[in-house]
C-alpha cells in the first residue's frame, strides 16, 4: 500500500481550500452557460413565428440578465488531517543441529523471533477565511469577455463559450 509523503499531506492541507474555490468558480461558469441556454429557449418560446421585435428581445434579455445568478465567494474553511504512522520491525532466525554416532542420532532445532512495533499519530489543522470584496454578475462577465447577447443565437454562442471555459483544464 502506497504511503503519502508528509510534504504531500501538508501541501494538500494548505492548497485544498484555494483549489476548491477555483473549482467553484469554474462550476459557476457552467451554471451561467446553462442559464444562457435557458434564456435562448425562453426567447425561442416568446418569439414563435417572429412575434418579437429586436427591441422586445433586448428588453427581455436585459430583464433576464438582471436576475441572473451572481458569483460572490465567502467561506470559512477548517481543514484537518490525521495520520497514523506505524513502524514494524522483525527479526527471525532458526537453525537445526544434528549429531550421529553409530546407530544413535540426536537432532534438535532452535529459533527465535523478535518483533517490535511503534505507532504515533500526526494531527494537523488549518483554518482559512476565503472571500472577495466584489460580486461578479453574468452581465459583468459578458462585458469583460466581449460577448454580447442580443438574440437567441448570440445567447447560445455565449453559452457555448462559457461552457468551454467551465471545463477543467487538461492535466499538465
Amino acid at each position: 500500500m502506497s504511503q503519502p509523503e508528509l510534504v504531500d499531506v501538508f501541501e494538500m492541507l494548505f492548497n485544498a481550500p484555494v483549489t476548491a474555490s477555483a473549482r467553484a468558480e469554474r462550476a459557476f461558469r457552467g451554471i451561467w452557460s446553462q442559464w444562457l441556454k435557458d434564456l435562448a429557449a425562453l426567447l425561442d418560446a416568446l418569439d414563435e413565428g417572429g412575434a418579437l421585435s429586436a427591441q422586445q428581445k433586448l428588453a427581455v434579455i436585459k430583464s433576464q440578465l438582471s436576475i441572473a445568478p451572481v458569483l460572490k465567494l465567502e467561506a470559512d474553511v477548517e481543514v484537518g488531517v490525521i495520520m497514523k504512522l506505524v513502524t514494524v520491525t522483525g527479526v527471525k532466525a532458526d537453525g537445526t543441529l544434528g549429531l550421529g554416532v553409530g546407530p544413535f542420532k540426536v537432532a534438535g532445532s532452535f529459533g527465535f523471533n523478535r518483533e517490535t512495533s511503534q505507532e504515533s499519530t500526526l494531527s494537523a489543522n488549518a483554518r482559512y477565511k476565503l472571500g472577495n470584496t466584489s460580486e461578479l454578475s453574468l452581465s459583468d462577465m459578458l462585458s469583460a469577455t466581449g460577448l454580447e447577447v442580443t438574440d437567441q443565437q448570440s445567447a447560445r454562442a455565449a453559452a457555448a463559450k462559457l461552457e468551454k471555459a467551465a471545463k477543467a483544464p487538461e492535466a499538465a
